[in-house]
Formats: structure tokens, sequence, C-alpha cells
């Protein structure tokens, strides 16, 4: 890239970068059937949770353990997002794509990423009360979905990654 020739636009353009905001994931127009928020569902998915029930006289606990799929996701991809990124500016800079579709691109790129680390969770292994329970649903001939799959039940959250991009 000649930045010394084409100093002043390669400086708008590079300081234009900072107009965009790039959101991947779960939006709140995304949601289960029931109503659930996908995105809730998957932080609880993330970061597990400790949920202690009470009913009458007998209680129990649900423990739903942590994936850590975000950060397994971020960790394995930040370098490569910020190289894309650096990249996708450069063809700003060349006059090769304009920086909306250039952003969205990038943000396709994460969303596709997010879905690989979902679909790549295999571990804690699901309890046997959770295959049961999936199992029973199955028998339906209806409802298909991952019997052993960690974070693949129905296949929502998987299918409803999406992204942003926003000029601001």
């Amino acid at each position: 890239m000649k930045r010394k020739k084409n100093k002043k636009v390669y400086d708008a353009l590079t300081t234009k970068h900072s107009d965009y905001l790039i959101q991947a994931g779960w939006f709140e127009e995304s949601k289960y059937s029931n109503g659930a928020p996908i995105g809730g569902i998957a932080a609880v998915q993330n970061y597990g949770v400790t949920i202690n029930q009470a009913r009458g006289d007998s209680s129990w606990t649900i423990v739903i353990p942590p994936t850590h799929f975000w950060e397994a996701c971020q960790e394995e991809n930040k370098v490569k997002w910020r190289q894309k990124f650096q990249e996708a500016w450069q063809s700003v800079f060349l006059g090769n794509i304009n920086p909306d579709r250039a952003m969205a691109q990038i943000g396709l790129m994460i969303e596709g990423d997010i879905a690989k680390a979902i679909s790549a969770v295999d571990s804690p292994p699901l309890a046997e009360s959770t295959i049961k329970k999936r199992k029973s649903r199955m028998s339906d001939k209806k409802t298909t979905g991952g019997l052993n799959k960690r974070l693949i039940d129905t296949g929502q959250m998987f299918d409803s990654v999406s992204h942003k991009v926003t000029k601001i």
C-alpha cells in the first residue's frame, strides 16, 4: 500500500473504520418458541448456572455446567478477525470494495465462527436426565435435533446466530 502517495485518502479511510460497530451473536428478536431469549440461554450455556428449586417439602438443584464456547471462539479467532479487518480496510483504501460491504463480510465471518464454536462443543457430557427428555420429545417424530450433542438440541441457537453492522 502506498501510504505516502495517498496519505490524505489513507488517513480519511483509516479513521472511518471507527465509525462502524460490528456485533455478532443473538439479538432481542431472537427467541425460542416459548419466548425465551436465545441470547440469554446462550449466556447460561456459556457461563453455566446452578438453580436451586423448592416445591412443598421437596427441593432439588439443577446444574448447567459452563461450556465457554464464546471465549473459545474469541481466543481461537481474534488474530484472524484482526487480520481480516485490516485486509478489508486495505481493500476499501484500494477502491475494491465499499466500507459497508467490507464490514458486512467481517460480520458474516464472525457469525460463522460463532456457529462453528457451538458445533465444536463436546464436553461436558449431557446428563442422563437431559438425554431422556430429548428422547421423549423426539418420540413424536415431529421434533428433531441432537440427542447427545451439547448446545444442539433443536438447532435454533445455532441457526439464529446473526450479525449487525451499525454506522455510528
